[in-house]
């Protein structure tokens, strides 16, 4: 894992953390509903859409790692067209390459309406 997908899991955990429970007069602790995968993806393809390539990439590799069929599909795009497209290169690990293709054969498998 680079270091920017470390600092990223790190901060959604201190931010998770800092929400803390409710007031003390409320029965049941505050739970924060986090984004959903196609929410998050959405936010990353806002980024990439501004031009903000390194934080979409960084976003889709997150999505990615939990099995985000889109999100693999954005990474490995980036990765492969980096220095042309975007003017600078997003590596990979061969890990991260055969987990990618991982999740590209497995989304190829299922039916059209069950793809992520």
């Amino acid at each position: 894992m680079n270091t920017t997908l470390w600092r990223l899991g790190l901060l959604q955990a201190l931010l998770l953390a800092a929400s803390g429970p409710a007031q003390a007069g409320s029965a049941s602790p505050c739970l924060v509903e986090a984004p959903s995968a196609d929410e998050r993806f959405d936010e990353a393809m806002q980024a990439y859409e501004r031009n903000h390539w390194p934080q979409a990439f960084d976003a889709f590799a997150l999505l990615s790692e939990a099995g985000h069929a889109n999100a693999a599909r954005m990474v490995m795009q980036m990765h492969r067209h980096g220095p042309r497209l975007y003017g600078q290169q997003f590596p990979l690990t061969t890990l991260q390459l055969q987990r990618l293709a991982q999740i590209r054969m497995r989304n190829e498998a299922l039916p059209i309406d069950a793809k992520r």
